[in-house]
């Protein structure tokens, strides 16, 4: 026996009624895993929006660095204009303070003024060589005693002074490249030539100490 029409209707609108509830579910379920979507993109957009912000911060700082440092050698060069004028017709003095003879007095050499800087320059210049590992021996037998040749290197050590990056080298690589003789040198070049001049001041030092040692035992004998 069938049952009764009223029964069959009230099932259908039950099951209607429970396909109606679970669409509105798996519509819920999907705006929100729509929304997680969503928010996880916007996420990673505000990520990748601060990592871009932060490194055009760090490019602005650059390249503010770099227009000091532009601002700072054109004033450089407007003073060396003025004070490495032609000097080969003319004796020169050597700079006061110099020779250097301590590794202290190079450590003080990083605050000297920028004519005191230029007045080195001049020296140097002026003191010319013919390539540039002359230059760098011309530099040390003028500029630096024999003495202080034994506490530094070029890069340094537990026991020497690293003349890298010291600003009394700088200064005899802007002599350097004022030098006519030959073409403009490049770090490899000059980094070469005071390695060579060191090893060259030593190697004096060592056969000046020898020497007088030999004189001071021939006078007691």
């Amino acid at each position: 026996m069938e049952p009764p029409s009223y029964v069959l209707h009230r099932d259908r609108n039950v099951s209607n009624n429970n396909g109606v509830a679970s669409g509105s579910r798996v519509a819920l379920h999907n705006q929100q895993e729509c929304r997680c979507q969503l928010s996880q993109k916007m996420d990673a957009i505000l990520y990748e929006f601060r990592r871009f912000d932060e490194r055009f911060t760090r490019y602005e700082d650059d390249l503010k660095r770099m227009a000091e440092r532009q601002e700072r050698m054109e004033r450089m060069q407007n003073k060396l204009l003025r004070f490495c004028q032609p000097l080969s017709r003319r004796s020169c003095g050597i700079p006061d303070g110099f020779p250097l003879d301590c590794v202290a007095s190079i450590r003080d050499f990083e605050d000297a003024t920028d004519e005191e800087y230029c007045t080195v320059v001049s020296y140097c210049k002026w003191l010319s060589g013919t390539n540039p590992c002359e230059c760098a021996n011309l530099y040390f037998k003028h500029l630096f005693t024999e003495r202080l040749s034994e506490s530094v290197t070029w890069t340094g050590s537990n026991e020497t002074m690293a003349l890298k990056g010291s600003r009394i080298m700088e200064a005899f690589e802007e002599a350097m490249n004022y030098n006519t003789k030959f073409p403009k040198v490049n770090r490899a070049d000059f980094e070469n030539a005071i390695k060579r001049a060191v090893h060259s001041a030593k190697e004096r030092n060592r056969k000046s100490r020898a020497a007088t040692a030999n004189r001071n035992a021939g006078a007691r004998a």
